[in-house]
């Protein structure tokens, strides 16, 4: 379960559109996280590394993804390896922004 739980996670922060509250966003997504030791870890990672601001939303994806290679679970990390998938390859699977106005 956490692996699937931590894969959501990452998926969601992946999707969503970056703005000027994209920051508060992620961490109200750290604060639900099902488990308090990975709220606690995450919170004190930000604290020694602090997220940049970011110029766009491929920057903001650059970075989900760097972080999740290396925070995230060790299952999806082998997986990831092994299928030889990206930021790229994730993209053209899931690029579908739910945090978009559509008119």
């Amino acid at each position: 379960m956490r692996e699937t739980s931590g894969g959501y996670f990452w998926d969601i922060l992946l999707l969503s559109q970056y703005n000027k509250d994209w920051l508060k966003f992620y961490f109200s997504m750290i604060r639900v996280l099902p488990c308090e030791d990975c709220i606690q870890k995450t919170l004190k990672f930000h604290q020694d590394n602090p997220i940049p601001i970011f110029k766009d939303q491929q920057e903001k994806n650059e970075y989900i993804w760097n972080i999740r290679l290396q925070r995230g679970g060790e299952v999806w990390r082998n997986e990831t390896i092994e299928k030889g998938w990206t930021l790229k390859t994730w993209e053209a699977k899931y690029n579908k922004p739910f945090s978009r106005i559509y008119k």
